[in-house]
Formats: structure tokens, sequence, C-alpha cells
């Protein structure tokens, strides 16, 4: 069987520069100095603030490339991610139009660890710079209309795979083909879980999202985007509260002490443990109850053959790892744009058999006669 995962290779190819990575970041930039995102955004930060938050965040980075921040490095993830910041970027004269939007938020974690800023504070301002940039992606819904301008051969090659996989939050490749389409990373038009009044967080008595007004022409920036420098722990975390969850309702029906103990978090002093009682009681109540989680451990059931387009080894490495590791996927044939990049893939999956072809060849294919 073949499948196939598509990264933003893909968007570049049919919507042009305005979708490479520094026309994002200016973008973005551009948009928070005319004040275009959201008003009530604007009662907290005004349009000028949050240019020179960005100026702020531009300047920090020639800090960061510098080594200056290595001290602010805590965890592991973010001593991991650093790490691979200095690959990446080994200049410390490096042009900021080099600087991928996704490396933002690992500047942004360590200036708040640098000044010992509040959780409440660093969710604020992450938040914040993550809606400012889906915004910028979006640009305007123009993203989502891309597929009219795909070739019938390039939906051809599409319908030739089992299964797609992309990392991209559009609905391109669902509106070409109108199949199945697996958004390793979230897509714009599914809320993110605190927004979305049918999840099972918002089953809960606090229910967050009726807190939330949001307005239409900013909905697709309170998607599940997963956005940041690193993944794992977003990706990770919906999957662990499930499993706890199925454990915590199987393990209290056959012991009645720990159901009483569970029974006494309702009244509990803190918030998290009455939320974690009233979760189980929805649980227990309709044990089809989930959180939705992202669908990457579909690769681990994947057997034959895994394409990869428009794709930077760079980028996503928890999903290549992921590949990697399913023993069962034996052939990987990646659509590389440099040499540099085979090169990295060909290291990468050296245990497997791996076929690298030159995207701009396949691209030059698909175009019509």
């Amino acid at each position: 069987m073949k499948h196939i995962l598509i990264g933003n290779g893909l968007i570049i190819q049919y919507g042009g520069s305005d979708y490479l990575n520094t026309s994002i970041i200016d973008r973005t930039m551009a948009n928070a100095k005319a004040g275009h995102y959201e008003d009530d955004m604007k009662t907290t930060i005004s349009p000028d603030e949050t240019h020179q938050f960005f100026v702020l965040l531009r300047r920090e980075i020639k800090a960061v490339l510098s080594g200056d921040y290595d001290k602010h490095a805590v965890l592991k993830e973010e001593k991991a991610a650093l790490e691979d910041f200095h690959n990446r970027y080994p200049h410390a004269h490096m042009s900021m139009k080099n600087i991928g939007f996704e490396d933002y938020f690992l500047v942004l974690r360590l200036l708040h660890n640098k000044f010992r800023e509040t959780s409440q504070n660093r969710y604020a301002a992450k938040t914040a710079m993550q809606r400012l940039f889906l915004d910028s992606i979006y640009n305007g819904g123009h993203i989502n209309t891309l597929y009219q301008s795909f070739p019938c051969k390039f939906v051809d090659f599409l319908n030739g795979y089992e299964t797609l996989f992309t990392v991209n939050y559009d609905t391109n490749i669902e509106n070409a083909t109108n199949r199945k389409v697996f958004h390793l990373h979230g897509q714009f038009d599914v809320l993110e879980y605190v927004y979305d009044p049918n999840s099972l967080r918002n089953q809960l008595p606090d229910r967050p999202a009726d807190r939330f007004d949001i307005p239409t022409e900013y909905r697709h920036t309170y998607c599940n985007a997963i956005m940041d420098f690193s993944k794992d722990f977003q990706v990770a975390m919906l999957g662990h509260a499930n499993s706890a969850l199925e454990k915590l309702t199987s393990a209290s029906s056959t012991n009645p002490t720990l159901l009483k103990d569970v029974e006494s978090w309702e009244h509990d002093s803190n918030k998290m443990v009455q939320n974690l009682y009233h979760a189980y009681k929805a649980k227990t109540q309709n044990p089809e109850l989930s959180f939705d989680e992202y669908p990457l451990s579909k690769i681990d059931s994947l057997n034959g053959e895994m394409h990869l387009l428009g794709l930077s080894p760079s980028n996503d490495t928890h999903i290549l790892q992921r590949i990697r590791t399913n023993e069962q996927i034996e052939t990987i044939h990646y659509y590389y744009f440099s040499e540099n990049e085979k090169k990295i893939m060909e290291q990468f999956f050296n245990q497997k058999t791996i076929n690298c072809s030159d995207v701009r060849k396949l691209w030059d294919s698909f175009a019509d006669e």
C-alpha cells in the first residue's frame, strides 16, 4: 500500500510566495501594526504595542543566535529545541528572513523564562501570537481556494494513494479529492476543544466555551492547530488525558475505596481536581465521550510505502521519527527541493529503502498539456 504525507511545499507551489515563511511573518507584523485582529485583543494590547512585540522578538532572536539565552533553556524539550535551533542556524548574523515563524515560540518561551513570567501571562502571549500567525496563514481565506488551481493530473496522483496525510491546516486536499484527509497538526475548520461547545471539556460545569464570543471572521484562529517550537506535548496531551480517564473509570468501577475517593473530589478546593471528578462522571454516564486526538497514531498501523511531498526535514521530526519507527513501512519516497534535504532524509531513513526524486520534476509532470 502507498500512503502520502504532504507539507507546506504544496501550498507554496500553487499559492506562490504569499505562503513562504518570510511572507507569513511580514504579513503578521503588518496586520499587527494595522490593527487587523479581533477587537477584544485590542482592549488588552494596542496595534502599535502588538507590532513592537514582534520587533522585540526579532531583536531577541539575535541574542538567542549568539548563545545569550542558552542558560534560560531549563526543561528537556527547551534544551532539545534550542540545540536544534543552533544546528539549523549556526551563524549569529543570519538574516531574520531565514528564521522560521515557529521558532518565534521558542524565543518567546526563553524570554519568559528569563524574566520568570507568570503562567497566565505566558499563556496569553503565546495564544495571541498563535492567533496572529494563524490569521496570516489563513490569508483572508484565500488559502482554502488553492485547490482550484490543482491540475487534474495532480488530483489523479493524490487518488493513487491509500491514505492522505497532511501537516497543513487548510482543506485543499479534501476539496480536490473529495476524500478523507488526516490532519496531523489540526485544521482551520475544527475548533480547539476549549472553544468547542460539544467537546468533553465543555461537558464539565465550568464550560469554558461559554466565556468566548468568537467573531465569525476570526473563527479560524480558534482552531485546533498545533503551533509551537515543540509539538510533542500538545500531540500527546489529549491521548494521555483519554488514557488516564479510561483507567480511572475502569478501576473505580471495581474498587469501592477508589470510588469513594473519586466521589470526594467533587468538593475539592482545587479546581483541577473538581474538573477531573466531573470528567470522570461524564465518562461514566457516556463511555463514548473522549477528547479528540490528533491522528498521528494512524501512522503506527501503516504498512508498505510512505511518500513525503512538500515536507522539510528540518520540521516535524516527531512525525518522521514515528514513520522511521514503524517497521511495517519498508520504503520511503521523498520528493526533495535541495540536495541538502535529500542527504538529510537519506541519512535519517538509512534503515529503510529510500528513493528520492526532484520535486520540481514532479510538479512539471502535472502541467496541463
